[in-house]
């Protein structure tokens, strides 16, 4: 009587471990077995001695050996795709340690010999997997892991071909090689974050009366307050979204202090007061409140739904608030210090802000804002009734005048976004702003008149008894720039002598700039002469080029009279 064949799950286990045994042994490699498999693996596969120094390491740790894994062998007689029992202890143990681990699956199909091999590489999907159900036992109150079990599906695996130690050696490179960096930084960096990607815990605060608690952490997620009261706090413990039953720390009174809100993105904020023909328009981050939102009806269009109950457009100076709540658009203002020197296109534009919205206030007129977000996305107050608030009225004509001006003249050096200024400065060089904006728009005129120290009256009217266009280097200063302009005015004529000094009587005739230089910081100082050379170039004869008190004629060739 032939003896009967018995396929235990020991006997299979036996199988399988022999067979990893003989595949290690077959290309020189060390296998270290498990003398208790609760450990977790069933082999730890290491190069040889002789591989030493060999270069540096593919697998696991840099130490002297370039490669070392930990396997656990599972072998079945029936290939179903999926071994349904793996103690959860077993995967914790393979997830936890920094040396690379793999399941080693061996369907036999009743044979001596493997029909086919696939190797399980205990990933990152498989690491977050295993380190979710830990969690979730520890929060059913489940203590015995052991008793938890975890399948294992083998046939997302790598097959190892061809069946023999060489095609485990390729199969494991292929695994580990796919990993980015150091093997071990990254299994531990997977391991340390996982489940953690909403914080570490979670806070539920008993708010003292006031303000609704949504509205003040709405206002402090878009940074329009910088922290949020509360009566009582239990902070709890919490990973891969679920929370510890009991407080890991309770906490009588404080406050919470928010991080700094990160901008959502950067918008386009428009305001505008159609029935005055004004508007103004400024860059500002947008933020919102993520965690709280308002459910909002259909307007007209169609369009409603849960919106933040908080947006803010904070430009340099100006803030647009939008409260879902009364779906209400706040405009404030934050101005500088008289001496404070800002971005000149911030200042500009909360100049113009406040403008507008003066106008709209002083003729009770509505208003409309308007965003346009860089990704697309747009908001529209429609003609309200807005709440400005800080504004302060007094001497805006001037300044928004003046800024205006300072805006054109910055623009035409090219420098708008880099020139800051402060408010005292606009208004201590009024007067230039003035007469260089209104030259460059040519709408000047009258006449202006210079003393100046020209050394005779013969050797002008020897050089042209016609007179020359008079020429005269301004200049604007705001820190360490300079927007010069070299600026033609009309022909002089000699009114007056008097010794070796004369008063010049410079009609405006059809004036001009024709020349500008920036001097930027640290830049040396520009030579007088050579910018008279340039504007005599451009105005194709001789110029009266003058820095009061002093004049020359300068020629188009560069000649000076009298010389320097």
């Amino acid at each position: 009587m032939p003896s009967k064949v018995y396929r235990s799950r020991e006997s299979l286990g036996k199988l399988g471990e022999s067979v990893l045994a003989s595949w290690v042994h077959s290309v020189g490699y060390v296998l270290n077995g498990s003398l208790d498999d609760r450990a977790g693996w069933d082999g730890l596969l290491e190069s040889p001695p002789d591989a030493a120094g060999d270069g540096e390491p593919t697998l696991g740790h840099r130490d002297a050996f370039p490669l070392r894994a930990r396997i656990q062998v599972k072998a079945t007689d029936k290939p179903t795709g999926r071994v349904s029992k793996v103690a959860l202890t077993t995967w914790l143990r393979l997830a936890e340690t920094p040396d690379p681990a793999f399941f080693l699956v061996l369907e036999m199909n009743g044979q001596d010999h493997p029909q086919a091999v696939y190797l399980v590489h205990v990933g990152e999907d498989e690491i977050r997997g295993v380190l979710e159900q830990q969690r979730q036992s520890e929060v059913a109150g489940v203590t015995a892991l052991h008793k938890v079990n975890r399948s294992l599906a083998y046939l997302r695996g790598r097959l190892v071909e061809p069946l023999s130690g060489r095609g485990l050696l390729a199969a494991l490179d292929a695994e580990v090689e796919a990993v980015p960096g150091d093997y071990a930084t990254w299994k531990r960096t997977v391991v340390r974050t996982a489940g953690f990607e909403d914080g570490h815990g979670v806070a539920t605060l008993t708010p003292p009366p006031g303000v609704h608690p949504v509205v003040q952490v709405a206002e402090l997620e878009v940074g329009l307050r910088t922290e949020v009261p509360f009566a009582h706090a239990d902070i709890f413990r919490q990973r891969f979204g679920l929370r510890d039953e009991t407080p890991l720390l309770s906490i009588q009174g404080g406050t919470l202090v928010g991080p700094p809100p990160t901008a959502a993105d950067a918008a386009d904020v428009v305001l505008s007061v159609p029935s005055l023909a004004r508007e103004a328009s400024a860059r500002a981050e947008l933020f919102v409140s993520p965690s709280a939102s308002v459910h909002v009806p259909d307007d007209p269009e169609g369009e409603g739904g849960r919106v933040p109950l908080r947006v803010r457009l904070r430009g340099r100076h100006v803030s647009v608030t939008f409260r879902a709540e009364d779906q209400r658009f706040d405009v404030s203002f934050e101005p500088p210090g008289a001496d404070e020197r800002v971005p000149l296109r911030g200042l500009h534009e909360m100049v113009s802000f406040v403008g507008t919205a003066v106008a709209a206030q002083q003729a009770d007129a509505p208003i409309e804002i308007q965003v346009h977000t860089d990704r697309g996305g747009r908001m529209s107050s429609g003609p309200v009734h807005g709440t400005i608030q800080d504004l302060d009225p007094e001497h805006l004509p001037a300044i928004e005048a003046l800024l205006d001006g300072l805006w054109s003249i910055a623009q035409a050096h090219r420098v708008e976004d880099q020139l800051q200024a402060s408010l005292k400065e606009v208004l201590a060089q009024a007067q230039i702003i003035g007469v260089i904006d209104q030259l460059a728009e040519g709408s000047t005129e009258g006449a202006v008149e210079m003393r100046t120290s020209y050394p005779s009256a013969q050797a002008f009217q020897r050089a042209d008894p016609d007179g020359f266009p008079f020429a005269y280097l301004s200049g604007l200063t705001f820190g360490e720039w300079h927007l010069i302009s070299v600026v033609q005015f009309g022909r002089v004529v000699v009114e007056h002598v008097e010794g070796h000094s004369r008063t010049l009587r410079i009609p405006i005739d059809a004036p001009r700039i024709l020349h500008r230089h920036t001097r930027r910081p640290s830049q040396p100082a520009p030579d007088f002469f050579e910018m008279g050379h340039v504007a005599a170039r451009v105005a194709g004869e001789r110029i009266l080029f003058a820095e009061s008190p002093h004049v020359h004629i300068i020629d188009p060739d560069g000649t000076v009279d009298p010389a320097p």
